[in-house]
């Protein structure tokens, strides 16, 4: 993904892992990991990093964990520049949603188009914050 960085460019990557990523009991080190790939993509030149809330699956440890990480994603906006929830209809397990009760369906994915499209936008006109996030990061709430 580094080999896609413009230079002289506002370079804007989104992440959106977790699903496959967490194990229940070990949210600290999924978001250590996270932190340590957005970090080496700042340095690669990535100036706006978007990252995703994880969203829950019809495992509910797997959705605790989901929402511990992502509580501890928030609680540390070091390596990000806007982090942004999910839109309420994918807030909580629906086999409209996960119909594998893991992955999105075509109508996951379309609910989900318009926050992404939001928080990217957000990044893009982010000018007041710093280049790498840091104590000017924030959280994206437009839903």
């Amino acid at each position: 993904v580094d080999a896609l960085v413009a230079a002289d460019a506002l370079n804007v990557l989104h992440v959106g892992i977790g699903t496959n990523d967490i194990v229940p009991g070990q949210e600290a080190a999924f978001v250590a990991a996270l932190k340590t790939y957005c970090l080496a993509r700042r340095t690669a030149g990535w100036n706006r990093i978007v990252v995703r809330a994880v969203p829950p699956t019809n495992d509910g440890s797997f959705t605790t964990a989901a929402a511990t990480a992502n509580a501890l994603i928030q609680a540390d906006p070091s390596f990000y520049t806007i982090f942004y929830a999910l839109p309420t209809v994918l807030q909580t397990y629906s086999a409209t949603y996960y119909p594998d009760g893991k992955h999105w369906s075509l109508a996951g994915h379309q609910a989900m188009h318009g926050a992404t499209a939001a928080a990217i936008n957000s990044a893009l006109v982010a000018d007041a914050l710093p280049a790498g996030g840091g104590s000017g990061a924030r959280i994206f709430r437009g839903f």
